[in-house]
């Protein structure tokens, strides 16, 4: 039985992006095989690399030329040939980062996807999706798409259904902002409550799923937790399961949410990358 959804191949070149597809698929609870967050010091390669692929349900292949000319890329792709010919609930998925064409007709035989850098966020989910078989984007979870500039996920050029949908909410909390600012600005409380209990049935409102615990990501390296509940005080929060070169440190705390940033532990600089959110967040308002 496999031990990881996916399985990872990619070239030096393209580490940057192979990182932001494993942080984002681990995010979304999805088990992955990557090198750098399997192997150590002293593993030998070639062996936990055929080890990893037998363990994945999937092998996800970024192609590209200058995967083709490293040895490692060629190496596994074998290795994933070979399991796929005996296993035929093995899948290959492959994204093409450049015009470098498919080595043989084996390979060539899989519908791939294209990178397209213009759309990192929507090329990330499609790649997500397809790892986890599951369509739509109600299937990823709020911290679906982690990115050093998070506003490009928000707003960009691109003119997808998706984009347009984003762009749309976020016209739509434009305005409820303002109608909660125009409501605090005159301070009665009973018309403050009672304009919240109605902004509930606002229709986006009623019509976004519960999502508990979704992290969202803010900037890079800083993230903001809506609680479930209106706590009565602010809660301790502690962290579990972030990576040893992380840490981490609260920016802003209140009843309502807990807004937080990740550092490289060394540095003490926040993280400009896309980070992991293999963790867990416990609340304890006692």
């Amino acid at each position: 039985m496999a031990t990881h959804s996916v399985f990872i191949s990619h070239s030096s070149a393209n580490k940057e992006l192979a990182r932001q597809i494993y942080y984002n698929a681990i995010s979304n609870g999805i088990s992955v095989w990557y090198d750098e967050g399997v192997l150590t010091l002293g593993d030998e390669v070639k062996q936990s690399l055929a080890q990893g692929i037998e363990n994945s349900a999937a092998f996800l292949l970024l192609h590209s030329k200058a995967a083709m000319e490293k040895c490692w890329v060629p190496f596994e792709m074998e290795i994933a040939r070979r399991k796929c010919e005996k296993d035929s609930s093995f899948r290959i998925l492959i994204v093409k980062l450049d015009d470098e064409p498919l080595p043989d007709r084996f390979w060539e035989r899989f519908l791939y996807m294209k990178w397209e850098p213009s759309d990192q966020g929507g090329t990330i989910i499609h790649i997500l999706e397809a790892i986890t078989g599951k369509r739509g984007i109600q299937a990823i979870t709020a911290s679906s798409v982690l990115t050093a500039d998070p506003a490009s996920i928000l707003v960009n050029k691109t003119a997808t259904i998706a984009e347009h949908t984003r762009n749309f909410v976020l016209w739509y909390l434009c305005h409820i902002k303002n109608l909660i600012q125009s409501v605090v600005s005159v301070g009665h409380e009973q018309e403050l409550r009672d304009t919240f209990e109605k902004l509930l049935h606002v229709s986006l409102f009623e019509n976004i799923p519960a999502i508990h615990g979704g992290l969202i990501p803010v900037e890079p390296g800083v993230f903001e937790l809506v609680h479930a509940n209106r706590m009565r005080i602010p809660p301790r929060i502690s962290v579990q399961g972030l990576p040893d070169r992380y840490a981490w440190e609260l920016v802003q705390i209140n009843e309502v949410f807990t807004r937080f940033r990740i550092k490289e532990r060394h540095s003490n600089n926040t993280v400009n990358h896309p980070v992991p959110l293999s963790l867990s967040i416990e609340m304890d308002a006692e």
